[in-house]
């Protein structure tokens, strides 16, 4: 004969132990090793931001024609990209922008 099972219910966790707050994140400076360049400047978050508004402004001065929302937009990243390279280098060599 087989041996009964005890069968227990279960229970329910509270939303708050369903849902806990992630814990804080907390930057810290990693020192890079001798010939190793830096991290970037910029996040992907904050170029796609300065491009889209460098591309906007693009597209203003031109009267919003349309047709031109691709050169507007590569124009845009070169000229935040060459902006950020300026901005690294300066700092590196402690100058000023």
């Amino acid at each position: 004969m087989a041996k009964p099972v005890l069968v227990t219910k279960r229970r329910r966790p509270e939303v708050a132990e369903i849902v806990r707050p992630a814990p804080p994140v907390v930057a810290r400076a990693v020192p890079t090793p001798a010939g190793t360049p830096p991290p970037p400047a910029l996040s992907d978050s904050e170029r796609y931001a300065q491009i889209s508004l460098c591309a906007y402004f693009r597209a203003e001065r031109r009267g919003f024609e349309p047709g031109h929302m691709w050169d507007d937009w590569l124009a845009a990243e070169q000229e935040v990209a060459a902006r950020n390279a300026r901005g690294v280098s300066n700092e590196r060599s402690g100058k000023k922008p």
